[in-house]
């Protein structure tokens, strides 16, 4: 099958139509989250997109150009490591309808001088590529269930608990859940949900949380949880993490994600 490559610096006005229709599309490469990216992160967005020879689209990647560590750069050569140490990121893709154009994609990055750096989508099977790759892994809630099911499924001596002693609190936004106490908030979560799946952005926890050992996200995970149920959302994705734990933080923070019940999901972080 013959594909050819079509990368631009702004997004075609049907960008974000061809993710809607796959279930890999993210808000992680939505024409919003390259506004987003660029205006705060100084990456610069390319568009690319594979077609087929009938003209049609089957693949979508958000890729950033961006250089790391330029602050670091001695001013005298900084322009030249702007020029040549240039990478080339993208975060759950590519978004595709087709192995084949998976694989071509990945063999069209081998010809970029450019250094790689991207993670897959839990759902992506990723065929054998010749780049360097790191398993990840991340829990998906499946928001098809109900919630008492899901509850069911919650570690019972931890976020049960949580949940059931931090019920007082309220809600606060839409794309935002915070959490209060007396009125004083104590945490926050951020998150967003193109294409019916939910994505983590932004975790806020206040000292009066830590010190009384109030758990205010796990409160916040749950009604997180009900609100993707009560508005047809169908994942809500708990973010990665390392599958193979190498310290205590990363042993920590996978027995807090396992507690609620999602099926595991590995990924890759692919490099060149």
């Amino acid at each position: 099958m013959h594909f050819a490559v079509d990368s631009n610096d702004s997004p075609p006005h049907d960008w974000n139509n061809f993710l809607l229709k796959s279930d890999t599309g993210t808000i992680y490469n939505t024409a919003d989250y390259a506004k987003y990216a660029e205006k705060w992160l100084g990456w610069k967005p390319q568009f690319l997109r594979l077609v087929d020879s009938k003209g049609n689209i089957v693949l979508q990647n958000l890729l950033f150009e961006y250089n790391r560590g330029l602050k670091k750069v001695p001013d005298p050569i900084r322009k030249i490591y702007q020029r040549f140490y240039k990478i080339l990121r993208w975060n759950y893709g590519p978004v595709a309808t087709s192995q084949d154009s998976i694989t071509h994609f990945f063999e069209y990055l081998k010809t970029t001088k450019k250094h790689v750096y991207g993670m897959t989508h839990p759902f992506t099977n990723l065929s054998d590529i010749n780049f360097s790759k790191q398993k990840w892994a991340t829990f998906l809630i499946d928001l098809h269930k109900t919630k008492q099911d899901l509850y069911e499924n919650l570690e019972k001596n931890s976020a049960r608990k949580n949940i059931e002693r931090s019920i007082e609190r309220k809600r606060a936004g839409f794309a935002c859940f915070l959490a209060r106490k007396g009125g004083i908030p104590i945490g926050g979560l951020m998150f967003s949900f193109f294409n019916k799946y939910i994505n983590e952005w932004g975790v806020a926890r206040s000292h009066i949380d830590t010190d009384q050992k109030l758990y205010s996200q796990d409160l916040i995970k749950w009604k997180i949880i009900e609100w993707g149920i009560d508005n047809n959302m169908n994942w809500y994705d708990l973010t990665g993490f390392n599958p193979n734990p190498i310290s205590k933080k990363e042993e920590g923070l996978l027995r807090y994600k396992k507690k609620w019940g999602g099926k595991q999901y590995d990924l890759w972080i692919i490099r060149k």
